[in-house]
């Protein structure tokens, strides 16, 4: 019974919501406008704060669970030193502080910069995409098994700024031991301006085609906790549309788990994810996408999609998913009805 109030009254607000935005698009987007000239204007001199919030209500009824939750609650501090730019990043969202990114970067030269401090590893494509500005409520299992570690990161531009290099090194799995992990990434922009864009899905994505396609290679260098892996992802986006594929092999010495489905090994599997999706109208979007974790349970994830965005572009943005999740082991199965609000302050 609490779930399914739950999700009639979050259906109901998302409805409402959708039929008030047919008369206020203008000062909408205008609020959004007016917000980033303050973000440029408090980065140009000296500190700014900011963040966003993700709250959900899931439901799933074969486990009898329905409730609310806060999937993230981040602040962000940023601010610049002459040409030095900082953030210290704090998570709230389990009702304790958290320390996610704390960085410097600067430009060395015009085609040459660093990164030193705690940050994402420069693996797939949500390394550039904070979680406020995700398509889906969850993120990949790819980038769930991906993380923010203390380290150092030379990155640069080639071929006329279409072409993008990273070269990282972190404490790796052995912490402030002597093994580092080593990150490196290569992207294209082989159509137009690029698809590696500051947001997931269709928003504000160009008029024209735009594709990019990258490769990464990781090498935890721990005898005994450590392994390599090998990751490539393309983004493609146009007028209303966006498509995005990921995949990361892992070798069979491999020590991570899963964790999505907690007790799964990663080692010698060839995880896969497939994204699209559709704007049907200016603010309101519809996605699709499909996991496969390769494992020895046959075990797949399908999650289909609604944003309606209150406050172009991801600035509020109401949420519903459904995500069905298939394995051989009933214990891994799992249908989620999920419905909630990303706020980016």
């Amino acid at each position: 019974m609490k779930s399914l109030v739950g999700a009639a009254l979050a259906t109901l607000a998302l409805t409402s919501l959708a039929s008030a935005s047919v008369d206020t698009p203008n000062w909408l987007q205008l609020d959004s406008e007016i917000a980033s000239l303050n973000s440029s204007l408090a980065a140009d001199g000296g500190a700014s704060v900011g963040g966003f919030l993700r709250s959900y209500y899931d439901s799933n009824s074969d486990a009898n669970v329905g409730g609310w939750r806060f999937e993230q609650l981040r602040l962000n501090f940023d601010g610049r030193v002459e040409d030095m730019k900082w953030r210290v990043s704090i998570e709230l969202g389990s009702g304790t502080a958290k320390l996610q990114d704390a960085f410097v970067k600067w430009k060395l030269t015009d085609l040459l910069g660093i990164t030193w401090g705690q940050f994402k590893r420069p693996n797939l494509y949500a390394f550039n995409v904070g979680g406020g500005h995700r398509l889906m409520i969850l993120p990949t299992m790819n980038v769930a098994n991906q993380k923010r570690e203390a380290g150092a990161m030379l990155n640069g531009n080639v071929l006329d700024d279409s072409g993008h290099w990273f070269l990282a090194a972190f404490n790796g799995t052995d912490g402030t031991g002597d093994d580092l992990h080593l990150q490196a990434r290569a992207a294209y922009d082989f159509l137009g301006k690029g698809g590696f864009l500051q947001y997931e899905g269709a928003v504000d994505a160009p008029e024209n085609m735009a594709g990019s396609v990258a490769f990464a290679y990781a090498d935890d260098q721990d005898p005994l906790t450590g392994g390599t892996s090998v990751s490539a992802d393309a983004v493609v986006t146009g007028k209303r549309m966006y498509f995005h594929a990921e995949v990361i092999d892992y070798d069979k010495d491999f020590m991570g788990l899963d964790k999505v489905l907690v007790t799964v090994p990663l080692a010698n599997t060839t995880t896969l994810a497939l994204t699209a999706s559709y704007l049907v109208a200016e603010d309101m979007e519809v996605a699709v996408r499909h996991e496969d974790w390769d494992d020895a349970d046959n075990s797949t994830r399908l999650t289909l999609g609604f944003n309606f965005y209150q406050v172009l572009q991801h600035r509020a943005k109401w949420s519903i998913n459904y995500t069905d999740l298939t394995s051989d082991d009933p214990a891994l199965e799992a249908q989620v009805f999920s419905a909630g609000l990303t706020l980016n302050l």
